[in-house]
């Protein structure tokens, strides 16, 4: 597995790459005073996506027709907390990706970010 370690908005993530995607996980300094981190990831179009838990499960890659301007995001509708739509259908996943997950949106990566709550 190959890992890195990026900044989304004023957060640092590692990305590590996956048989089925990539895992996404915030960064955090080891303080045993504090609990989970409430940390979100937002990934958008504007209309379609997600905000979802960054510890929940979810597969963020690049498009396949678009790799370089747009991404792909499926995740698990009850883990969204925005009112972002999914679009219902994928045809950028494979069968098993379809039957683990029901929200889809292709995204655009510039508008991705992490929220703290």
């Amino acid at each position: 597995m190959v890992e890195e370690t990026l900044t989304v908005g004023d957060t640092d993530v590692v990305v590590t790459n996956t048989d089925d995607g990539f895992e996404v996980t915030e960064v955090v300094e080891s303080n045993d005073d504090e609990g989970s981190s409430g940390a979100y990831i937002l990934i958008t179009s504007g209309i379609y996506g997600c905000e979802i838990p960054l510890d929940s499960e979810f597969i963020y890659r690049p498009h396949p027709e678009r790799p370089d301007d747009s991404y792909v995001v499926a995740y698990h509708q009850d883990d969204d907390i925005s009112s972002l739509n999914s679009t219902g259908f994928s045809d950028f996943m494979n069968s098993e990706e379809r039957e683990k997950f029901d929200g889809y949106a292709s995204v655009d990566p510039e508008q991705t970010e992490v929220n703290h709550y």
